[in-house]
């Protein structure tokens, strides 16, 4: 997960979690003489609410390939109580590997758009197991409009970064998921938990400390 957060709402917010100062918080110009002093600024915010973000996450392991799978719900409450408007900070959930596997834990955050999250993105070529890198991104309608474009030659607006998109991943992906459904995509995360679980026993009887995070 990736948290965009502005340093003005930190600066407004501060009068209700102990932090003051009297510089002025701006966006620094090219070669601007105060930009060493926001910075040195920053660092005194960030060093303030280390430990909040600390306390919070120490049971998670925050990566792909150990399995960690941060808790949505108390980053958005740690943003609120830390004086965030909702206007101030952008999250972005990168649910690449663990995306297509977290509507059937039931211990998971759940990921909607009903929460205030604005974009998902979730890779084919891993848990659903396309031969080749694709994925989707799910982005609310108003960050689009930022980056489309009108493109005369196709006589339509281009929502993509790039200008430009490969046909047939979309076609892989399809066919993946068509060929697996719902009931096909559950089972392999149920073979995956249960894997899981038996290497943890295995570990755990030779006296390797080993931490279970989700179940089924």
């Amino acid at each position: 997960m990736v948290v965009y957060a502005d340093s003005q709402a930190l600066h407004r917010g501060s009068g209700n979690n102990g932090l003051a100062s009297g510089l002025e918080i701006k966006e620094p110009e090219a070669n601007d003489e105060l930009t060493r002093e926001k910075e040195a600024f920053m660092a005194t915010i960030v060093a303030r609410y280390t430990h909040i973000w600390l306390e919070r996450s120490k049971n998670q392991l925050g990566t792909t390939v150990k399995g960690g799978v941060d808790d949505l719900d108390l980053v958005i409450q740690t943003l609120e109580e830390c004086g965030f408007p909702r206007n101030r900070f952008y999250i972005h959930c990168d649910g690449a590997l663990f995306g297509g596997m977290l509507p059937f834990l039931h211990q998971a955050s759940q990921v909607t758009f009903k929460k205030p999250i604005d974009s998902v993105t979730i890779s084919g070529h891993k848990f659903v197991g396309c031969p080749m890198p694709c994925g989707v991104q799910m982005v609310r309608k108003d960050h689009i409009k930022v980056v489309s474009r009108d493109v005369e030659y196709i006589a339509s607006r281009d929502v993509t970064i790039m200008g430009s998109r490969n046909g047939l991943t979309p076609v892989f992906l399809w066919h993946a998921l068509s060929r697996k459904g719902y009931n096909g995509l559950k089972k392999e995360v149920e073979k995956c938990v249960q894997n899981a679980r038996y290497l943890k026993d295995r570990l755990s009887e030779v006296g390797v400390g080993v931490v279970s995070l989700c179940e089924i």
